[in-house]
């Protein structure tokens, strides 16, 4: 019991910086001494991007030991403000993924990171790497096939007076010109190839993110409500296809779905039986985005079953504990 209520208090403690929770936990925010306030203040300090500046952060902030296990896991804004210096400077996909590796192996320190925080990232995350998605994709083999044809009609068909006098010329100059065209396509597939890597380095910053989240079981009215909320956040990756394959969607959605499973199973007896009811009406009613997405494979478990076996047996708990409670009250 006192190892939970130590971990309590940390989840006390991650909510602390998140913009959603410093709304929700004035009580909690009291909590916190001024000796903590004024050890970790000056890692709030935003970026200065001169070289000096970024290497003043890196020496000063990031390298720091309290960055990683105080502020990181509850404040994403030096990462935004890293990507937003990229949109504005006009980097391209590299830059973004290098940013995201930055801060992801930060993360690896972190021992777990505030759903709230996480969950307030996601649309400016999302607002500013959609940047780096958007324009046409390269086109495929038939199409170039169908580019070259053309040329080639076009070429003959217009200059064949020309083609008979000096052929050698012509064809120089014809090759040049399918050359010039293929050299085009040949850079937009490297910077496909490019998006495609910052892609999967977002899916995996997301898992790690999602295996290392939690919440406050003294905000119960706010659990389920995030879970939700960072499904739906998570799906709007997809829109702007920053996310392309729907399996790494669900692949984070499993994740999600153990992580919350493994919460209620830590603090399930803690929670208060209305938290249980809300969370089993959404399930029977097939609300959650996060058990929308169709399984792998229709024998395995679904997320909602997985989701509703664990919410009773934490109702179960949680029964238990408040009928012992009644008990010893009498």
């Amino acid at each position: 019991m006192k190892l939970k209520q130590i971990f309590i208090t940390g989840c006390v403690i991650l909510s602390y910086f998140s913009a959603n929770a410093l709304e929700a936990t004035t009580q909690n925010r009291q909590l916190l001494s001024e000796e903590f306030n004024r050890k970790t203040v000056d890692l709030f300090l935003p970026i200065s991007f001169t070289p000096g500046g970024i290497q003043s952060f890196l020496t000063n902030i990031y390298n720091r030991p309290e960055y990683a296990s105080e502020l990181l896991p509850n404040n994403f804004s030096h990462m935004l403000q890293f990507l937003q210096h990229g949109i504005d400077t006009n980097q391209g996909p590299s830059y973004a993924q290098s940013v995201l590796k930055l801060f992801n192996n930060k993360l690896k320190a972190s021992p777990c990171v505030n759903a709230y925080a996480f969950t307030q990232m996601l649309d400016p995350l999302n607002t500013l790497l959609k940047q780096y998605f958007v324009g046409p994709k390269p086109r495929s083999i038939h199409q170039l096939k169908t580019s070259v044809n053309d040329v080639l009609y076009s070429s003959f068909l217009s200059q064949f007076e020309f083609f008979k006098q000096d052929p050698k010329t012509f064809f120089n100059s014809l090759s040049n010109e399918i050359l010039t065209s293929l050299n085009h396509e040949l850079a937009g597939s490297k910077k496909e190839m490019l998006k495609e890597q910052l892609r999967q380095t977002v899916v995996r910053f997301f898992e790690l993110c999602m295996n290392k989240i939690v919440w406050s079981p003294e905000e119960s009215n706010e659990i389920w409500s995030t879970v939700k909320t960072t499904s739906e956040k998570l799906a709007g990756f997809m829109k702007n296809k920053v996310i392309e394959n729907v399996d790494h969607l669900d692949d984070l959605f499993w994740s999600m779905t153990h992580r919350f499973c493994f919460f209620v199973d830590l603090f399930g007896a803690d929670l208060p039986i209305s938290f249980y009811q809300k969370v089993k009406n959404d399930l029977a009613n097939k609300k959650p985005l996060l058990c929308k997405l169709n399984e792998q494979e229709a024998a395995i478990t679904s997320k909602t079953n997985q989701l509703m076996k664990t919410i009773l047996a934490g109702e179960a708990k949680a029964r238990a504990v408040q009928a012992g409670s009644v008990f010893y009250e009498g």
